[in-house]
């Protein structure tokens, strides 16, 4: 049982990984289609002689002995057996799962193992089998458990569907067996994100959208899968989102545009070659510059500053960028906003010629 509780111990990280990673999108008992996930414990009135041969499957699980599991099954073990330890149980078939190899799992499943198990992680939160199967980059076995019946769709106690968990993990080959099972690259998870929102992989963004992702798509907070990108930082994908005909110049809830949450200046560059407009007002008259200024963002207020926005620009208070730059202790792009705007006074307006 060592090796099993090894197994466990893997399981434990992965789920942490995955609870934890951003923009936000683990599983949880409640699926589409009324249908749940669900651990299949074994019969209570099960013999003394029945439970040592559950347990002993478990064992040759743990040890990949795929003789010994045929055998085992072959002689009454049950496929939904669930591995208790301390912490958690465990359906056999998840354990095969983390650390089994193909054959242990078709085994399983031919024998009856329920495809849409999951392991109880506390809190409301679970990981079903699909997920560990993403989780391990075993897409055969995802292939595996959605034409056994897994639930395509399924989601976690956030909303999050197997096709988020393969997007945030960057598994290509998961998200396109997914795809292929025809999962809802538009769904949204409780927080209102997309599968696009979560995406950080080109090659995987790339795929859900020529599989009708909507890029422009807005979230519940009135964010966009490029809004998003570029506040992350992530060029590749900003790329990937304007290429699909995202809309640059879009406002948010806070009348934020990408431009105006961008510190990056390679991204600002990108924008701004497709369209941003710079000096854009959000709310209170903020422009990217204004922004960028108050964040202490010296590379992206210079980036902006050379791309064309308006140095002079105030909010609704009447405050410049060194101004802000102050008030939010950027001592020093406070200075050299100061040293800007002195070499760069701004224009007195022509005069109107007489009649």
């Amino acid at each position: 049982m060592k090796r099993l509780l090894s197994v466990l111990s893997i399981l434990l990280i992965s789920s942490s990984i995955h609870s934890t990673t951003n923009p936000q999108p683990a599983m949880a008992p409640k699926a589409s289609n009324n249908i749940e996930h669900s651990t299949v414990k074994a019969d209570s009135g099960t013999s003394a002689v029945s439970s040592s041969v559950d347990t002993r499957l478990g064992e040759a699980v743990g040890s990949n002995d795929l003789a010994a599991l045929r055998l085992l099954l072959k002689k009454g073990a049950n496929p939904n057996w669930n591995f208790r330890s301390a912490s958690m149980e465990v359906p056999v078939l998840l354990l095969a799962i983390m650390d089994g190899s193909d054959e242990i799992v078709i085994a399983l499943l031919d024998a009856g193992a329920n495809p849409n198990g999951f392991v109880d992680l506390g809190d409301k939160e679970t990981m079903s089998a699909l997920v560990i199967a993403i989780s391990r980059g075993r897409p055969q076995i995802v292939k595996e458990l959605l034409k056994r019946g897994a639930v395509v769709d399924s989601k976690d106690k956030d909303g999050r569907t197997p096709l988020m968990a393969a997007t945030l993990h960057g598994s290509i080959e998961s998200v396109r067996v997914l795809i292929a099972s025809r999962a809802n690259v538009n769904h949204e998870s409780e927080q209102g994100l997309t599968v696009l929102m979560v995406c950080s992989d080109p090659t995987v963004g790339d795929a859900l959208i020529k599989h009708g992702a909507q890029v422009n798509r807005e979230s519940k907070d009135g964010n966009t899968a490029l809004l998003i990108a570029a506040s992350n930082g992530h060029l590749e994908m900003v790329r990937l989102f304007l290429a699909a005909k995202a809309d640059v110049n879009y406002q948010g809830n806070k009348g934020a545009t990408a431009l105006m949450v961008c510190e990056k200046p390679s991204i600002i560059k990108e924008l701004i070659k497709h369209g941003a407009k710079v000096d854009l007002e959000g709310i209170n008259g903020y422009t990217a510059f204004l922004l960028a200024a108050k964040s202490g963002w010296t590379d992206a207020a210079k980036e902006l500053l050379q791309s064309g926005a308006n140095p002079h620009a105030r909010n609704r208070e009447g405050q410049n960028a060194a101004e802000l730059a102050f008030e939010n202790s950027h001592d020093e792009l406070g200075r050299y906003l100061i040293k800007y705007l002195r070499e760069h006074p701004k224009k007195a307006p022509k005069a109107k010629s007489a009649v």
